[in-house]
């Protein structure tokens, strides 16, 4: 007997006689002496199909999953939140990116793998004038991630505001987006910058001016170190750096807070802080420690270099990234030397299997390499790489490279990624009756195109016939397809009557159509070739301080014009929105922009310049988007009606009094000294002490007991000294003696003479 089983199935088993035998395509009856019974049972054939995910997503059913021969099976593919479906790949084969798939009439085993990729978002960052921001321009950002930005202002400048999605936030100098999952907007806005001097003494001795001082950038101040009797100028230092033991100091040209610190008296030592190539130690240079004192230095290596060694008064002291002295009672010296890391640099394409060349050798897989830190070395691609017809992938970028050739010197471990567009071709056509958009051409693989049927005049699209996956046949139109592998599109029409529409872009604006005003959009359908007028009027009032300016109609016409429609058309009159900006001034001084009509959403600088002998004391605003602050410039956004008016005092003068030991002048201090008006002082020695000297804005006048001030219009100084009055002694004798010491003898007060009087020989002192 021969037993054949059906296409798809097996021979499950034989039975002879009721016994199951082995499971065979024949069985022989041999020697037959009795009656016989055979019987052939069989069974479908099974087969597998394994399913999997990559990171970040699920399919389901998962793992191994079993179909009979002709059955079907359907896989479900779900990516996580913030990814997509980047590929789905099939007995090895990548097929077009789905959320599902089925394999029908299953004949043999087969696998089934999901890949994902994370989503992409924009963050758009710009600076106004007088600063940068980087990274500037359109910046991409995966889901989740965050980026960071520095904002930059130039020399003498501010950041003033950081302006986040339309809204303020804190101003700073980087702002970082964390958890991105939307696109956003970044914008930075720079003031011109305002300092302050800070001049402080140790004990036994002054710096004269003293305190916080206020200066503005480029301006030019000079201190004047005196220290008490008995002392002398140990040390000065600018903003924290020691420039040695000068009686004066001058800040030039000033573009930064600045401290000036006088110290008197107690010895000190120094410490010779260098280091080698590639590296800083910090402080630097020649370092003034105090008797007994400690003195941290801190050593940092460039980025892709290491601390080598330290170097102690020539000893070697280690590498570690700080060395403390204590106790120091002697100068030292500490040298540290830097030697570059080696790095890990990876080198890959997106996606894998595009081939690159790194030092003119190819690779078509991803491969890492030991390099030193700085080395240089050269990346490239091919620009262009097909794949299966219709295929092909355009090179994009290189990650951390600059150009589709890069020379690379890395200071970090690094990955470099050649990222590559996958592109389908789209061919569009178009039967007699119209035309289509866009034009036949490569497209980015995933990219939702919007394809578009022309009529002609007197024509109107019929149906969408298309070939290959994503093509569309309908009558939608547009019709947004998405590009998945090549497609071919083709658009038929028919003749028939047209439709136009007719408004504004903002509701409710007045508007003609043949002779009659409208307020809403209007529709008529229209046989093609005809005539129709259509017009407006501009401005158009909108709420208070509100109006409506006309820009253009869509089709490019003047504010009052014919149409002579012969498609589906529609004739928009666009309007821009304006506000009323009022900028005023309390008086005392004038302001920038003048009062005038802006468009929404400008940003725009607003100024307050002050009378001579006044001082801008702030501006008061209302609107949203106002300013109210005390910044004589700065940026506002016309968002709304805004008022802005800047307030104007009479200026302030100082003129610095001081006086010398012995001695007074009245008033002292820094005076205070409204603009333009007079200030006398009086000066007055203590007993037996009389006026030296009196120095007005550094240029000596005499010992003058007053001095008079008139028309302030600038900052002043005045300086009293004084000296000790001096006494004479006469002393004198008569005949037949002496006195020792003898006649006139200069003395000073409160000082002590003796004088010895001898009589002459036979004469005795009768009377003194």
């Amino acid at each position: 007997f021969t037993i054949t089983p059906n296409t798809g199935y097996y021979v499950d088993s034989v039975i002879v006689n009721g016994v199951r035998v082995d499971s065979t395509t024949s069985y022989t009856f041999t020697n037959v002496t009795a009656n016989h019974t055979i019987r052939a049972v069989f069974a479908i054939n099974q087969f597998t199909i394994t399913a999997s995910a990559g990171p970040n997503g699920t399919i389901s059913p998962s793992g191994i999953v079993n179909v009979s021969y002709g059955g079907s099976q359907r896989f479900t593919i779900t990516p996580n939140t913030g990814y997509y479906v980047d590929s789905v790949i099939v007995n090895g084969v990548r097929v077009d990116s789905t959320t599902s798939y089925t394999f029908t009439n299953v004949t043999a085993n087969h696998t089934i793998r999901a890949v994902f990729a994370i989503n992409q978002y924009t963050i758009t960052s710009s600076a106004g004038p007088n600063g940068t921001i980087s990274p500037s321009g359109i910046v991409n950002v995966s889901y989740g991630g965050s980026q960071q930005f520095t904002i930059t202002p130039n020399t003498g400048y501010y950041v003033d505001s950081v302006i986040v999605n339309g809204v303020r936030v804190d101003s700073t100098t980087s702002y970082t987006f964390t958890n991105v999952t939307a696109n956003h907007t970044i914008r930075a806005v720079f003031a011109i910058n305002r300092y302050t001097i800070t001049a402080t003494a140790g004990a036994n001795g002054t710096i004269t001016p003293f305190g916080p001082i206020p200066v503005s950038f480029g301006d030019t101040l000079s201190f004047t170190i005196t220290p008490n009797t008995g002392y002398r100028i140990d040390s000065v230092f600018v903003n924290g750096v020691y420039i040695g033991a000068p009686s004066s100091y001058t800040f030039e040209n000033i573009t930064s807070n600045n401290t000036i610190f006088a110290k008197f008296a107690i010895l000190q030592y120094t410490i010779t802080a260098t280091a080698g190539l590639n590296g800083t130690i910090t402080p630097s240079g020649l370092v003034q420690v105090n008797h007994g004192a400690s003195q941290n230095f801190r050593i940092r290596p460039n980025t892709g270099y290491r601390v080598d060694s330290i170097f102690v008064n020539g000893v070697f002291a280690g590498n570690d990234t700080s060395y403390t002295f204590t106790n120091v009672t002697s100068n030292q010296t500490i040298h540290s030397t830097f030697a570059p890391r080696i790095l890990t640099i990876t080198i890959q394409t997106n996606p894998v299997g595009r081939r690159f060349i790194v030092d003119g050798v190819i690779y078509d897989s991803t491969t890492t390499f030991n390099w030193t830190a700085a080395e240089t070395h050269t990346i490239s691609t091919d620009s262009i790489q097909y794949g299966v017809t219709g295929t092909r992938f355009v090179w994009n970028s290189w990650t951390n490279g600059s150009g589709l050739t890069s020379i690379v010197a890395p200071l970090v471990n690094t990955t470099y990624t050649a990222n590559f567009t996958t592109q389908h071709y789209l061919t569009m056509q178009a039967n007699p009756g119209g035309s289509v958009t866009p034009p036949s051409g490569w497209f980015n693989r995933g990219t939702t195109v919007t394809i578009t049927a022309n009529p002609d005049s007197l024509y109107e699209f019929d149906i969408w016939s298309g070939i290959g996956s994503g093509s569309y046949s309908g009558r939608d139109n547009p019709r947004t397809i998405t590009i998945n592998g090549a497609i071919n599109q083709t658009a038929n029409f028919i003749r028939l009557p047209v439709q136009i529409r007719i408004g504004t872009n903002i509701t409710g604006l007045t508007f003609r159509y043949n002779g009659v005003d409208y307020t809403t959009t209007q529709t008529r359908t229209v046989m093609p070739g005809t005539s129709h007028s259509i017009s407006t009027i501009s401005p158009q009032p909108g709420p208070t301080n509100t109006r409506y300016v006309w820009q253009n109609w869509s089709d490019g016409g003047a504010i009052s014009h014919t149409i002579i429609p012969n498609s589906d058309s529609s004739f928009i009159a666009n309007f821009l929105t304006q506000y009323y900006l009022t900028v005023t001034s309390n008086g005392n001084g004038t302001v920038i922009p003048t009062t005038s009509w802006q468009d929404s959403g400008r940003v725009l600088q607003i100024k307050a310049i002050p009378n001579t002998g006044y001082a801008f004391r702030g501006w008061v605003g209302s609107g949203s988007g106002s300013y109210t602050g005390m910044l004589d410039s700065t940026y506002i956004q016309i968002l709304n009606p805004i008022t802005q008016t800047a307030t104007f005092t009479l200026d302030t003068m100082i003129i610095s009094a001081s006086a010398g030991a012995n001695g007074r002048i009245i008033p002292s201090g820094n005076v205070k000294v409204p603009y333009g008006s007079s200030q006398t002082f009086t000066i007055t020695p203590d007993s037996t002490y009389k006026i030296s000297d009196v120095v007005v804005n550094g240029v000596s006048v005499g010992p003058k007991t007053s001095h008079t001030f008139t028309n302030v219009t600038s900052n002043q100084s005045i300086v009293a000294s004084f000296t000790r009055t001096g006494y004479t002694i006469t002393a004198t004798a008569g005949a037949n003696g002496t006195i020792t010491p003898f006649g006139p003898i200069p003395v000073s007060f409160g000082d002590t003479l003796s004088f010895t009087i001898t009589p002459n020989t036979g004469y005795r002192i009768d009377s003194v």
